[in-house]
């Protein structure tokens, strides 16, 4: 996973496009939503040290918002190398139910960032806990009752 040239592409690009834009028609609300189910061991132009400082910049400067969403390992310490806050990062499993909990989860932080009901929304304990509980989705496995044992033959 080449993550950290993805998130560097991004933020550069999307600020250099928000640039061009005059001051009346910029967003107020700048949301960047990282979404990976691997860690980085790929990347050739950016590095977690440029990573953490252009978020940093962004978030200090622009008021921009960051979201890490990791599948399958500690999203909240892979998510602070490159400075985003560990209440913005979400750990989840590479199964059927927890992604779609985690995209529950996702939708819900930017609704919540949007309408401004949080200065700065932040997955709950509970969410955390629900996002990564064993899925609902699962075939349950009929209980079988053994049959009982067949008469003695005389």
């Amino acid at each position: 996973t080449a993550l950290f040239d993805a998130q560097g592409r991004t933020i550069v690009a999307l600020g250099e496009e928000l640039a061009t834009l005059p001051e009346s028609e910029r967003p107020s609300k700048v949301i960047v939503m990282t979404l990976t189910d691997g860690l980085e061991n790929a990347s050739q132009h950016f590095t977690v040290e440029m990573i953490s400082a252009l978020i940093k910049q962004q978030i200090e400067v622009y008021k921009w918002d960051f979201v890490f969403l990791g599948a399958n390992q500690d999203a909240i310490r892979t998510a602070a190398t490159m400075s985003i806050p560990a209440g913005s990062a979400l750990t989840f499993l590479a199964t059927t139910g927890s992604s779609r909990r985690v995209f529950q989860a996702a939708s819900d932080y930017v609704s919540a960032g949007r309408s401004m009901r949080a200065a700065q929304p932040m997955f709950s304990k509970e969410t955390r806990a629900a996002v990564i509980a064993e899925d609902d989705d699962k075939p349950k496995q009929p209980k079988v009752t053994p049959a009982p044992p067949a008469p003695a033959v005389p």
